[in-house]
């Protein structure tokens, strides 16, 4: 498959697994031989031409490449992939967004709902991770205080004792807003995986 000009899937396959510097067995050992050396012959040489999503979603994580960048040209990033969204041609850097979900909806003409909700969730979701690791941010810094106001009355001050409550409140209040993008998920009907 080629979207665009441009080297094939099978070509970027190959271009990935010689940066890595594998053999075509090595690459079908990495897929714990889901894909045997033979059929990454085959895909790289241009002989198999139908990549199922399974095979190139195994070849993307044993090359630990995005998938995106196995389907779209990321060397070509700003010329035209060859797909347009809403009559609106997608260059190759917005066809990898697209992809993996991070480009922004687009107001498709009529509405489609399923694009709506998709990339709501994907934006919630998105948002919830992002809070997560500020959780476990604020967290870390709440335990280094704490650590130093365990170490002794001297080296402690009423300034730490403030930036000891901030930390704690920050970290509060993140988690009630991560809290209210996992209901609204639940809403939608996602279930939440990322709790943490």
């Amino acid at each position: 498959m080629t979207l665009g000009d441009g080297p094939s899937i099978g070509q970027r396959i190959a271009h990935y697994r010689r940066m890595n510097g594998w053999t075509m067995e090595e690459l079908a050992e990495l897929t714990d031989d889901f894909i045997k050396r033979d059929v990454i012959a085959n895909i790289e040489n241009g002989r198999k031409k139908d990549v199922s999503v399974q095979q190139l979603l195994s070849l993307a994580v044993a090359l630990g490449v995005p998938a995106g960048v196995l389907v779209f040209n990321l060397e070509r990033a700003v010329e035209p992939s060859g797909l347009s969204i809403t009559n609106k041609p997608l260059n190759n850097y917005d066809g990898i967004k697209w992809l993996s979900g991070s480009l922004r909806r687009p107001e498709y003409d009529p509405p489609r709902r399923a694009a709506n909700h998709t990339f709501d969730s994907l934006q919630l979701m998105k948002r919830a991770d992002h809070l997560e690791r500020l959780i476990k941010s604020y967290e870390e810094r709440e335990r280094a205080q704490l650590l130093k106001k365990a170490k002794g009355a001297e080296a402690w001050t009423s300034d730490d004792e403030l930036i000891l409550e901030m930390f704690m409140d920050e970290t509060r209040n993140l988690r009630e807003t991560r809290e209210d993008i996992v209901t609204r998920l639940a809403e939608i009907g996602i279930k939440e995986e990322l709790d943490g």
